[in-house]
């Protein structure tokens, strides 16, 4: 389909940082065929949007979470990370059906998309049908995770099965959907399982998600055991010799810095998460000075609440500015791309993330019409100070229109709320 989206502000994201006034993005199928002030020579749209001098932009990328997790969302609040998981959280995972999975994950999905993010990386068992609910539902993804309810997939996972299925889904999906592998940490997975993962990575080009430098408790109970940190002795596993996101990284060493900056590990900055958690504060300026790529996550909802990166930018920009006294230390500019280009990046996906000819057509479109938005002197600090997730009234990826005027396009929300909830019921039903 051509699409025309008109009298639009375009926030483009490009090299050159432009922002087109009143202008025109021309899409033909999957890809962005014009960005500018003219509609092109011989173009005829087979739709026309108006986007009514709201701001047209790339869509956000959430580079951690975990989707099903919609199932805990409000349970368990004010605990520390393990005790939240590991008398909490896992317990009540084993009653988790395939049913509960296809539920909470599609309502993870429709809150992705309200919100404006066009492409996540997954954590989660059941990765096969994960990924078949984002290829049906348009979202493009990362996922990682087990066939199933275990926990790990090249430790239970026979590899021809899973070589198998990452190439059916990712040829069903035109390379929408790409499969990892998942690593959950360093102190939840045997040595043995972490060197087969990373050979399978090494052998087959998957990427690894895995958790990092978390908690004080996991940095005391490495040195206790390996007498390294958790980045050393992941390095030293091989986890970093293959492309990967290191979720969390809140408490590094110098020599930690360097090895992130050397491997070139994406880090998945998950603001909001680390603080409910009380796990405390990754140092995204120092990051971003050492050329470390720093990306946004949200963490799974059950440590949440949400999966909105507004709400991310919001606060992963405040933090950075308060922990050096410094408002001058990230500008909106630098979270916004941390929110977009960055995460794309961490993902593999090539040429998403900006709006010029011969991008991707992820795009969204925000209203800036509301109180909160009132006036725009600039949209870097509009975007990440005032916006909201509700300003989102299109999402669209590979030039497919998700939702529109805040209806989604091939979804039944009050089916997916109704089954979500009544999933959820089920699951805390085994609380003791």
């Amino acid at each position: 389909m051509k699409i025309e989206i008109q009298h639009g502000d375009i926030l483009t994201l490009d090299d050159e940082n432009r922002i087109i006034q009143d202008g025109i993005v021309c899409i033909d199928g999957t890809k962005i065929i014009y960005a500018g002030t003219e509609r092109p020579k011989n173009f005829i749209p087979d739709k026309i949007i108006h986007a009514e001098r709201n701001l047209v932009m790339p869509g956000f990328v959430n580079t951690h979470c975990h989707s099903p997790m919609t199932m805990f969302r409000n349970f368990a609040g004010g605990l520390p990370l393990q005790k939240w998981m590991f008398e909490n959280i896992r317990p009540l995972q084993q009653y988790v059906t395939e049913d509960e999975i296809r539920s909470c994950a599609k309502l993870a999905y429709i809150e992705m998309i309200k919100s404006g993010t066009t492409a996540f990386a997954e954590m989660y068992a059941w990765a096969d049908i994960l990924g078949e609910i984002a290829l049906d539902i348009g979202l493009k993804a990362l996922i990682a995770g087990s066939y199933g309810k275990d926990q790990g997939l090249a430790g239970t996972t026979e590899k021809s099965v899973i070589l198998e299925h990452s190439k059916k889904i990712s040829e069903r999906s035109k390379g929408r959907v790409e499969e990892g592998l998942l690593l959950h940490a360093l102190y939840s997975v045997p040595e043995d399982v972490i060197r087969n993962t990373v050979e399978l990575a090494k052998e087959y080009g998957f990427r690894i998600q895995i958790h990092v430098s978390e908690t004080k408790k996991e940095i005391e109970d490495c040195y206790e055991k390996y007498g390294v940190s958790p980045v050393e002795k992941l390095a030293e596993l091989g986890v970093f010799d293959v492309p990967a996101i290191a979720a969390h990284c809140v408490y590094l060493t110098d020599n930690d810095y360097s090895i992130l900056k050397e491997r070139h590990v994406c880090v998945s900055h998950c603001p909001v998460s680390n603080l409910k958690l009380g796990s405390g504060m990754a140092d995204i300026s120092k990051l971003d000075k050492k050329g470390i790529t720093v990306c946004l996550g949200t963490d799974g909802v059950a440590s949440n609440n949400n999966l909105n990166i507004f709400k991310e930018m919001n606060i992963a920009a405040l933090l950075a500015k308060g922990i050096y006294c410094d408002p001058t230390v990230i500008p909106a500019e630098k979270i916004l791309r941390m929110a977009v280009k960055n995460g794309y990046k961490a993902l593999g996906i090539e040429n998403s993330g900006c709006i010029k000819a011969g991008m991707n057509a992820d795009l969204i479109i925000v209203s800036t019409k509301e109180p909160h938005f009132t006036p725009i002197t600039d949209y870097y600090d509009a975007l990440v100070y005032s916006g909201q997730a509700s300003d989102v009234v299109l999402t669209m990826v590979d030039g497919n229109i998700l939702m529109e005027n805040r209806e989604l396009a091939n979804c039944d929300e009050e089916k997916i709320l109704a089954e979500a909830k009544i999933a959820s019921q089920r699951i805390l039903s085994y609380r003791s």
